[in-house]
């Protein structure tokens, strides 16, 4: 672009914000001079809502400074267009869980339990639009460069609820196993209404720990919903089937629940716990059926021996 073709006594600072109803302040600067922004972006077609700011005193190769002070309610992620030849970024916050994204990440960052900070620098060089253009030039590429920061939330009720859902499937099958295995070496059996029954306790185990947890801690509700579930469960085989498979669906059922739980405090090694606890589940069961003849399940046993009468 020509030089001729900047008219600098007509430049806006623009800044862009995608719900501009979540801005408490705002403040700007050029060089030692406040700006006073005004809302609405006039002749800028990158972005939609905002506000821009008259920049006066431009000079044409003279380095200008620039800095804003923002306040936002309701903002979950902030992200930068490397615009510059040399755009290096440093971020700063007391949120403990950042979550960095954008085409560049950070080359240094520090997270700590009381926040984060990170400092990234990219050049003009790994974008794949130039520094300037016209208006009806727009290059749609523009927002694919951005980077910046998420204000994650990892590990809340309902992320953490989903997480124990999906062990679900699980949790019933390894009591239906208990219940199978323990009758199968104590020869009782079971009825398929009573296994679709100790089925829907634990379904609404989940239901209960998501209804708790929005009105209590997290851990709390976690602990009332077990309590529950196993009683209910354990009271009810005791009492249809065999007082000692209660027992022993409770031990189990006790078990993976809190196998459950220490996984939801896990980020790093989840999937390796989770692995690891399903492989000694199935050795148990292996072992413990290790001497049942599973032909003979379902046979009836040939009828007794007629004993001599004396």
């Amino acid at each position: 672009m020509p030089a001729s073709d900047i008219k600098w006594n007509a430049a806006m600072l623009s800044f862009t914000v995608g719900d501009v109803g979540g801005i408490v302040s705002l403040d700007m600067a050029l060089g030692n001079k406040l700006l006073k922004p005004i809302p609405g972006l006039t002749g800028a077609k990158l972005f939609q809502n905002g506000l821009q700011a008259r920049a006066t005193g431009l000079e044409a190769g003279k380095p200008h400074d620039f800095a804003t002070k923002l306040s936002l309610n309701g903002s979950g992620a902030l992200q930068f267009l490397p615009m510059g030849n040399t755009t290096a970024i440093d971020m700063k916050s007391d949120w403990p869980d950042p979550g960095f994204i954008g085409t560049a990440l950070p080359q240094t960052r520090t997270i700590k339990a009381d926040g984060f900070s990170a400092h990234s620098e990219t050049t003009y060089i790994s974008r794949p639009y130039p520094g300037q253009w016209r208006a009806s030039d727009l290059n749609p590429e523009v927002f694919g460069t951005a980077v910046g920061v998420e204000l994650t939330r990892p590990g809340d009720v309902y992320q953490q609820s989903d997480r124990i859902v999906k062990y679900g499937l699980m949790v019933i099958g390894l009591t239906f196993a208990t219940i199978f295995v323990v009758g199968l070496l104590t020869d009782v059996r079971a009825h398929m209404v009573q296994y679709l029954l100790v089925g829907g306790s634990i379904c609404i185990f989940y239901l209960l720990v998501l209804s708790l947890s929005e009105q209590i801690r997290f851990d709390l509700a976690y602990g009332i919903a077990s309590a529950v579930d196993i009683a209910v469960v354990a009271l009810y085989v005791g009492r249809t089937v065999r007082r000692l498979i209660g027992l022993v669906t409770a031990i189990v059922l006790a078990l993976v629940h809190g196998w459950m739980f220490v996984l939801l405090q896990m980020e790093d090694f989840v999937l390796l716990s989770g692995t690891v606890g399903l492989l000694l589940a199935l050795v148990t069961v292996m072992y413990v059926t290790r001497n049942v003849d599973w032909y003979r399940i379902g046979t009836a046993s040939p009828p007794a021996a007629p004993q001599p009468v004396a």
